[in-house]
């Protein structure tokens, strides 16, 4: 059974970056399965001109080290520009360059991490006017039911959420004045 080969160097895998075509891979290697990489753009401007012009640095071979050095190299910026005047508009290009070059959005986007003093204050204030108006017993923080319907909203909510010691203590203690008004003023 034949395998077919995914990416162009014959090799299966992910396939290269948009930022991997403007590096040329050496036989260096960084650690034991990354390789230095070298900008065609600092090779061919040192080249063209190797008294002016530096070495070009080597740049790991990880898809933020290629983007970092493009953002930063003074021999690609001008291409950029270079193409966006081809094109007929340099904001459209432009956005084109940036939006290849954008970074991967981190976990934090999706996901909340813990709640801060003053989330965690609100919450139980909410909790607490959510069992007052509902006349629920101190329990129902622990039900099962309760603790599912938390974690589905928000993990860092369930997280957060008091016990039944503490909504009927602490929690209580802390907001007696909004107790006895919240209900004044809805009913």
């Amino acid at each position: 059974m034949k395998k077919s080969a995914v990416g162009s160097s014959g090799v299966g895998g992910r396939p290269a970056s948009a930022a991997r075509t403007h590096f040329t891979k050496s036989a260096e290697m960084v650690n034991k399965t990354v390789h230095w990489h070298s900008c065609n753009h600092c090779s061919i401007a040192h080249n063209s001109d190797p008294e002016n012009v530096p070495v070009p640095e080597k740049v790991q071979g990880r898809k933020e080290c290629f983007e970092r050095h493009l953002e930063n190299c003074s021999y690609y910026a001008p291409l950029i520009k270079q193409a966006a005047e081809v094109k007929g508009g340099s904001k459209q290009a432009s956005s084109k360059s940036e939006s290849a070059l954008k970074r991967q959005k981190t976990m934090g986007v999706y996901f909340r991490g813990p709640y801060s003093e003053t989330e965690k204050e609100t919450l139980e204030e909410l909790v607490l006017e959510f069992q007052a108006d509902n006349n629920l017993a101190d329990q129902f923080v622990e039900k099962s039911s309760t603790k599912r319907l938390f974690n589905f909203i928000s993990k860092a909510a369930s997280d957060a959420l008091p016990n039944r010691k503490q909504l009927g203590g602490r929690v209580l203690d802390k907001y007696p004045q909004m107790n006895t008004a919240s209900l004044i003023l809805k009913h």
